[in-house]
Parts: C-alpha cells; structure tokens; sequence
C-alpha cells in the first residue's frame, strides 16, 4: 500500500487505481557512473564495439521476463535484451550508447528464417547473372 498526501480515505485513494504514476524528472535519483535511465537514451546512435554504427534507439519494453531496447536496424525492428553484457555506456554528449551485441543477435535479423529463403535468394542472384 502506498499513502498520498491529498488523499485522506481508501475510497479516494481508488480513483486512481489502474492509473500509472510518475515522479517528476528533476526527482528521480542520481545515477552512478555508466548507469542510465532508459528515457534518456531515446533517440540515440547504438554503436557496437565491433559492428560500428547499428542504429537508433526507439523504446524500451519493461516486460515481466526481462526488459528489452528495440532499435532500427537495417530498416526493421531489432530487440536487445537489456543486460550489463551488452551495455558498456551511454555518451550523452553525442547521444551514442556503445554497446557490445551478443554473439549472433545480429545475423537473427539479417539471415532468412527459413533455409529456403536462403537458396531463393541464391537462384535469384544466379538468374540475373
């Protein structure tokens, strides 16, 4: 249970029951050095320490398994699971988040889900030559 300053009785306190509630910016605590508050990074360039420029940060998904960023990546939706692995720091001077991606989490969104997509493609390519 949580208590309101204005509100002095349950049945008041129900008007806001479903009703998402937020502290003010200037409120929220301070971060310690490399944190971030996710707000914060939208809109910046992701950068992966061996991939080089990726894309833009779109959102963030709070979800009850984990939290995940989603950012453009080559004209479509990409999700990264929000762990200390993955993040290394937000530059907020250049609005770049360095990142360092998991091994593979970039060929999900460039290779084809299904293997014969794969060998469309080739006898496509074959085709025009």
């Amino acid at each position: 249970m949580i208590k309101f300053e204005d509100f002095k009785s349950i049945e008041q306190a129900e008007t806001l029951r479903n009703t998402s509630v937020y502290l003010p910016l200037n409120e929220l605590p301070e971060l310690e050095e490399g944190q971030f508050y996710f707000h914060a990074v939208i809109g910046y360039q992701v950068v992966d320490a061996q991939h080089g420029p990726l894309g833009i940060v779109k959102e963030f998904y709070d979800l009850p398994q984990q939290q995940l960023m989603v950012m453009d990546y080559l004209d479509q939706e990409m999700l990264v699971p929000v762990i200390d692995e993955v993040f290394v720091r937000a530059d907020h001077e250049a609005k770049i988040l360095h990142v360092n991606m998991p091994e593979g989490l970039l060929e999900v969104y460039t290779q084809p889900s299904n293997p014969n997509e794969a060998d469309d493609l080739d006898d496509a390519e074959e085709e025009e030559q």
